[in-house]
């Protein structure tokens, strides 16, 4: 999406934070229930803090802000949003969509490593979705050129 020539990208539930996560991966619910407050302690001392953490890279020379959100032990990925650099989206799509245990420390997600050159689609898993308007994968690609 491009918003008055700036690219903008919202993925998975990327008010997880402001509203509370809609839905969490099963070990992270399985933790927050160990964790939760009775219900005599959440009248007293007010709700309990949301299991989300957010990351946020805010870049004003490049115009770009980043918001990723994360479960409360940053092993999953909930959701986002991208402002001015959404080239990432790809990837981080499959990601919320899976809930796989991310097997990198959430700041890479949004500092990354660089490297030269463009990204070449190796570390994209074949059920990545590369083509949203006739629902094309990576692995349908792979096949195509095989």
């Amino acid at each position: 999406l491009k918003l008055l020539g700036v690219e903008v990208a919202s993925f998975g539930d990327f008010f997880a934070d402001r509203d509370g996560p809609k839905k969490l991966p099963p070990r992270a619910k399985r933790a927050n229930k160990e964790n939760a407050q009775t219900a005599l302690e959440t009248l007293t001392n007010g709700l309990p803090p949301a299991p989300v953490k957010a990351l946020t890279y805010r870049d004003p020379f490049s115009n770009v802000y980043k918001k990723y959100l994360f479960t409360e032990d940053g092993k999953y990925l909930l959701g986002g949003m991208m402002i001015g650099d959404t080239r990432d989206y790809i990837k981080l799509v499959p990601m919320v969509k899976n809930m796989k245990v991310l097997e990198i420390p959430p700041s890479e997600l949004i500092l990354g490593a660089k490297k030269d050159g463009e990204d070449d689609g190796d570390d994209l898993s074949h059920d990545t979705q590369i083509c949203s308007c006739h629902n094309v994968t990576k692995g349908d690609v792979v096949d195509a050129v095989k």
